[in-house]
């Protein structure tokens, strides 16, 4: 699942689901964000978003949470988010989420209150 916003408007897809959301430019997310999923002990896989966000905007795991909660259903809803500056890219330019399914998969959770 991924989300791009080259213009305000933006697709959220998956592969048996798709929604459309719009990221106005008062939200901290900067152009783009991406959903993988991570092992979770008590449902096997959890959905952790790895956002980049505005430079100098700062934003809560909450507040990402509230913003995404109208466009999808509760459980489609991450339950970790990871701020970093840029998010790897292939040389085709898609994102390399092999690459971030390794990187956080074996992260500790750290709630961004």
């Amino acid at each position: 699942m991924t989300l791009r916003n080259a213009t305000g408007s933006a697709s959220f897809a998956g592969t048996t689901r798709t929604a459309k959301i719009y990221i106005s430019p008062e939200t901290p997310i900067r152009s783009y964000f991406t959903v993988i999923a991570v092992p979770d002990d008590k449902w096997s896989e959890r959905p952790l978003a790895v956002v980049v966000l505005r430079e100098g905007a700062a934003a809560t795991d909450g507040e990402l949470r509230d913003f995404l909660a109208p466009s999808f259903a509760r459980f489609w809803l991450p339950d970790r988010f990871e701020y970093v500056d840029e998010i790897p890219k292939t040389a085709v330019g898609k994102f390399r989420k092999t690459a971030l399914r390794e990187q956080f998969a074996s992260a500790t959770p750290v709630e961004n209150a």
